[in-house]
């Protein structure tokens, strides 16, 4: 996939559409880069999947699997990531 994503980035004219390919392309969730292990990141909840409470997201995958959902910023906590679409994103 992630191969993919940069092949469309060399085709695309628009710098803001190759921008976003190669960010996708770059981008991974906690848990697959380092497995379910709890360390300090920016942790977030989506209202939308009902991932609250103690459970949170990473980053990326706020920004390309919850992209348009109800999110709150809960702060920089130990953790790790609760998303369930996540390994969309990796390789």
């Amino acid at each position: 996939m992630i191969e993919s994503l940069r092949n469309m980035a060399g085709d695309l004219k628009n710098t803001s559409d190759i921008a976003l390919i190669n960010s996708k392309a770059n981008a991974c969730c906690t848990v697959e880069k380092n497995g379910i292990k709890m360390f300090k990141q920016k942790a977030y909840h989506c209202k939308t999947c009902k991932i609250l409470g103690n459970e949170m997201i990473c980053e990326d995958c706020i920004r390309y699997c919850h992209k348009g959902h109800s999110i709150e910023y809960w702060g920089y906590v130990s953790g790790y990531c609760d998303c369930r679409f996540s390994s969309s994103l990796c390789e």
